[in-house]
């Protein structure tokens, strides 16, 4: 419904990540969100901080999943 239409996306990216990186990130969604992020979520951020240079000015979205992260792999992103 409504009239706003949003293009899908006409630039595909591939940017390797380390899982520090990613523990990093999940960190950051903690901290910004008070959420869980697994680390297939994360590493979308932690691409994007990666990559940032020229995404500055940019309206960007992330999807944000996982509640359902290991606690143990959460403690070691906590902790990072």
């Amino acid at each position: 419904p409504g009239s706003t239409r949003f293009p899908y996306a006409t630039l595909f990216l591939s940017v390797c990540v380390s899982d520090g990186s990613v523990l990093l990130a999940m960190k950051r969604y903690c901290t910004a969100t008070h959420n869980r992020a697994e680390g297939g979520a994360a590493s979308v951020l932690a691409a994007l901080v990666k990559e940032k240079e020229g995404e500055h000015g940019r309206g960007i979205g992330l999807v944000l999943t996982g509640g359902s992260v290991d606690a143990r792999i959460f403690k070691r992103a906590l902790d990072s």
